[in-house]
């Protein structure tokens, strides 16, 4: 999701009540330049050896697996909530 102009500098952290089984960094998500980071996250295999593949939506051959992601990522903030400070 896009946020607004005068949040754009700031951190939107979200929680969600499950452990996914997979994360993901998108960078300018629905722009031509865009990029996702994907990492898997299998059982029981220590984060440098989780597997890690970057799309492209500038690539076509990434073309479909960019979309699925990018819709993916955002059905996850979607359901997520706001994370809040407690002191």
């Amino acid at each position: 999701n896009t946020l607004p102009d005068e949040k754009k500098s700031l951190i939107d952290l979200r929680v969600i009540d499950y452990i996914p089984t997979l994360s993901f960094q998108v960078l300018d998500g629905q722009k031509r330049r865009g990029t996702i980071l994907v990492e898997l996250a299998p059982n029981k295999i220590a984060v440098p050896q989780r597997p890690h593949f970057l799309l492209s939506a500038s690539n076509l051959n990434h073309k479909e697996w960019y979309k699925r992601f990018l819709d993916n990522c955002n059905k996850m903030y979607a359901e997520a909530k706001p994370w809040e400070w407690r002191q």
